[in-house]
């Protein structure tokens, strides 16, 4: 499903950029074990917990849910442009792309204003987020011949000070080195005995009193088999060992 809305219009399905099935699964199973635990403080029984990392993709596509089980209907690909509103999507600018997000008519007339075109707030075919949708190429000759003039930070300078949801389109190293990612700390150096100092990504979520960083590099094959096996030694007369 997620293949094939993914895509140009006119091209086949394709295979979105990473391994998104993986990662839903693994949040989802955090998610399972963390409600079973909590209803066994409050019950006393445990539960098992299953999932599925076709179940999770699928639960993943919240909007083509709704399209598929709630219209009838068979979402298309769309590109990089949104399936039911716009201009919300990836366009162009004098050095690279950039996104905006704009989902009613009072975001429309400022978005309009803020590239220098207000008539368009009133030209009947923009007239609503539906037919925006329905005539987006002709307002994206509008959009990218505004963006066409400036640079990609420029584009999205102007539409935030508008009040225009927009943001540059970030290359995966930019991605990880942009101010957010540093202000978030979503990546810290670990020392490796063998690489040296690596860089390596953090978990995403941030706790009340718990500092991030300090993380320890992955063990070697065998690295503690010793400190185990003393550990089972001296501890060989517990039932638990036995």
């Amino acid at each position: 499903g997620l293949m094939d809305m993914t895509g140009a219009e006119d091209g086949p399905p394709m295979m979105a950029g990473d391994a998104f099935a993986d990662v839903a699964g693994g949040m989802f199973a955090a998610f399972g074990a963390m409600v079973a635990l909590f209803d066994r403080e409050r019950s006393g029984k445990g539960r098992h917990v299953d999932l599925a990392l076709y179940d999770s993709l699928v639960s993943m596509m919240p909007v083509a849910a709704c399209r598929a089980l709630m219209a009838g209907e068979t979402p298309k690909r769309t590109g990089s442009k949104h399936a039911l509103s716009a201009p919300f999507g990836t366009y162009s600018a004098g050095d690279g792309s950039f996104t905006v997000a704009v989902l009613n008519d009072r975001l429309f007339a400022r978005f309009a204003t803020a590239i220098g075109a207000p008539e368009l707030a009133e030209d009947p075919r923009f007239a609503s987020d539906a037919l925006r949708r329905q005539n987006e190429p002709a307002l994206a000759q509008h959009i990218e011949s505004w963006g066409a003039a400036r640079g990609t930070q420029d584009a999205v300078a102007v539409l935030s000070e508008a009040g225009i949801p927009a943001a540059a389109l970030y290359s995966v190293p930019e991605a990880w080195g942009s101010p957010q990612a540093q202000a978030r700390g979503l990546a810290s150096a670990v020392e490796h005995p063998a690489l040296g100092t690596v860089t390596v990504p953090e978990q995403p979520v941030h706790f009340s009193d718990a500092p991030r960083g300090g993380r320890q590099s992955a063990p070697a094959l065998g690295a503690h088999t010793q400190d185990i096996l003393q550990q089972l030694w001296q501890n060989r007369e517990s039932p638990d060992v036995r």
